[in-house]
Formats: structure tokens, C-alpha cells, sequence
């Protein structure tokens, strides 16, 4: 979508609007889909938002493929995709949690963590070879396919929730929930400092992977082919990451990993934007993956780990509200990259980032203590 964007209007702060529009249901929807969660059957909303994809996915590829599909058409399936992403990403991380069950909650984060990064790796490969085959609508309609699959996949799931509020209790309400996770907020406070560095990611980490085929094309000189492979190396380096976390890391070491995953990130970010050769570029951008492997599955596991489970829901529900955040940090970044060029504004983007970590992590002492057990 991004190559489609730049390519039709030139623009880098339309590029970063269109990834915002994708993130903007986050900030909207995220807290009150986790409520949802904690009322009606996980399994059977998820399936009905891979159901929706696949429509808006085939839509979207047959638009393309019969030559009426306008810049404003990705707008729109970026948003309704978006919402989709608001209610998928707290149900499908909660359900993992009951399903593994809390000692295992780590590795079933990283293995989530090793699915959406291998798809991560080869989707911009697979995506920028066909766009320079096909165009926009041959990835469209792959990915079609793939939602269509992947509820076939989740149809064969025969679980039932067992901390869902009864569907005929008076007594519940989104916003009775909603408080019930911002209480636990309180009785926690390092629950507060892993969202705090969540909002921090998502403002000024997250958003400088959309410059990615902006700094290809116009820095690197890459063709469409090339930078999907340069994108598909963060997505690599996020695999590798993940499958490390999930042989080797130990509980006791999760905020750790969260923070230097965080910090690590930004830190690469501003190597990745000043390098001039592709090859470099590409090495910077697979150890930027790793960092965000760590960051990705360590934020679901400390949250799921240090919130009762009553309100577990409610808490992935806040933390999609925190992922939300990013698109303030896409038009950030995306009003700079169009002032000054993307290689400053991913440059300074990514020292303000430093900055507040740095500030987060002095009030929130407990985000660089060992994770107690459960």
C-alpha cells in the first residue's frame, strides 16, 4: 500500500497518513473491544472479523484488477482493516493467554510474535514482487485468500471462554469494564509503565518502518522488487528474534527484554535512516526486527502476567487503546518527512523517542526489575 501511495501521489506525508488511517481504529475502538471480549465468545468475534478481511481483501483486489481502484478506495479498506485490527488483536492475544495458561503465557506470546513476524518477512518480499508483476490488486486478492484461510484455521478451535461476563448480567456495561482495567491500573503500577512505553513505541518507533519505501526510493534508489526485500528484512530479524525468545527467555528476565527491546529499536532506527547503502540498511533493519520481536511479545506476556485475571481482557483492550497512539506519531513524522526529508525526520523522531523512555523508565523504576513469579 505504501509503494501505491508514493507511487500515484509523491507524497511521504500521505504515505505515513495512510498507514494512520490503519492504526486509527486502535486509539477509537481498542479499549472497548476488550470489553467485548469479556462478554461475548472471543472465538466467534474473531472469526467474524477474518470473515469481514477476507470480503474487504477480495473487494479491494477486484477493484484493482477491473482498473477502478482510486488512491481514496486503500484509504477506506486501511481504516475498515483497522478495525478489524482493534477488535482481532486483544481477543486473539487474551484467548492465547487461557489457552496456554500463565505459566506458559512468554512462549505463547512469542510464538504469536513468530507468526506475525514471519508473515512480516514474507509479506513486503511477496508484495513488492507482485506489485511490480501484477499491481496492488494480486496482493490484494493473496490476502484474501489468506484471511479466508486462516478462518478455516480458527473454526477448528473448540474452546470456550471462561472468564466472560454472562450475557444477560444487568450489571455489566463497556464502561463498567473499562474502569474495572483502569483500576487494576492502580493496584499495579507496573501496569501503567508497560502501557506508558507502549504509547512511547508506537509515537516514535513504530511509525519510522512507514518511511521504509519512501527512504528506499528516494535514497536508496530501489525499484519496488528491492524494497519489498529491504521491508522483509525487519520482518526476518523480528523471526529470529522471536524464535530466540521463545527457546531461551526466562520469565524472570521479561521487563528487561522489553526495555531493551524498546531502546534497542530506536537506537538502530537512527543507523537505519543516515546509512547510505542498501546492504547496510538492510542489516540495521533486521536488527531493528530482533529489538521489536522483544518489545511485541514481552508487552503482551508482562501485562498478561501482572493483571488479575479477571480484567485480562479489559487490560489488552487498554493496551490496543496505547498501540492507538501511533497516529499521532505517523503525522508527526509524516509533517516532518514532508518539511525536511524522511532521513531527518526518522533521525529526530527516533532521539525524542530515546528521550522519553529515558524519562519513562526513571519514573517507572519497576520496568528494569525482574519479573516476579506468578
Amino acid at each position: 500500500m505504501g509503494i501505491f501511495v508514493f507511487d500515484v501521489t509523491g507524497s511521504p506525508l500521505l504515505v505515513a497518513a495512510f498507514t494512520m488511517l490503519r492504526m486509527l481504529p486502535l486509539a477509537l475502538f481498542g479499549a472497548f473491544a476488550g470489553a467485548l471480549g469479556g462478554r461475548f465468545d472471543r472465538r466467534l468475534m474473531l472469526l467474524a472479523g477474518l470473515a469481514a478481511l477476507a470480503a474487504l481483501s477480495l473487494g479491494i483486489g477486484v477493484l484493482g484488477a477491473t482498473g477502478r481502484l482510486a488512491v481514496w478506495h486503500v484509504g477506506v479498506a486501511g481504516f475498515l482493516a483497522g478495525v478489524m485490527w482493534a477488535v482481532d488483536f486483544p481477543l486473539r492475544r487474551t484467548l492465547l493467554g487461557d489457552v496456554a495458561g500463565t505459566a506458559r503465557i512468554g512462549r505463547a506470546m512469542s510464538l504469536d510474535t513468530i507468526a506475525s513476524s514471519g508473515t512480516r518477512m514474507i509479506g513486503p518480499l511477496l508484495g513488492g514482487a507482485l506489485y511490480a508483476a501484477v499491481g496492488l490488486h494480486g496482493a490484494f486478492l493473496i490476502t484474501g485468500a489468506g484471511y479466508a484461510a486462516a478462518f478455516l484455521v480458527l473454526l477448528s478451535l473448540h474452546h470456550r471462554d471462561s472468564t466472560q461476563t454472562a450475557a444477560g448480567s444487568a450489571s455489566w456495561s463497556v464502561a463498567a469494564s473499562v474502569r474495572a482495567g483502569l483500576a487494576a491500573l492502580r493496584r499495579a503500577p507496573v501496569l501503567g509503565g508497560i502501557l506508558a512505553i507502549t504509547v512511547a513505541y508506537n509515537i516514535w518507533g513504530f511509525p519510522i518502518l512507514s518511511m521504509v519505501p519512501v527512504i528506499g526510493k528516494e535514497v536508496l534508489y530501489l525499484g519496488p522488487f528491492a524494497i519489498g526485500l529491504l521491508a522483509s528484512m525487519e520482518g526476518l530479524g523480528s523471526l529470529t528474534g522471536a524464535v530466540a525468545l521463545a527457546l531461551f527467555a526466562r520469565q524472570r528476565y521479561y521487563r528487561h527484554l522489553y526495555m531493551a527491546g524498546t531502546g534497542g529499536f530506536l537506537v538502530l532506527a537512527v543507523g537505519f535512516a543516515n546509512l547510505p547503502l542498501p546492504l547496510l540498511a538492510g542489516v540495521v533493519l533486521f536488527g531493528m526486527g530482533i529489538a521489536m520481536s522483544a518489545f511485541a511479545a514481552m508487552q503482551s506476556a508482562l501485562l498478561l502476567l501482572n493483571a488479575p485475571s479477571a480484567v485480562r481482557s479489559q487490560m489488552m483492550g487498554l493496551l490496543s487503546l496505547c498501540i492507538g497512539a501511533g497516529p499521532l506519531g505517523l503525522a508527526h513524522l509524516g509533517l516532518m518527512a514532508h518539511w525536511f526529508g524522511a532521513q531527518v525526520a526518522c533521525t529526530v523522531v527516533a532521539l525524542e523517542g530515546i528521550v522519553v523512555v529515558a524519562l519513562a523508565t526513571a519514573k517507572w523504576r519497576e520496568l528494569v526489575a525482574p519479573q516476579p513469579p506468578p
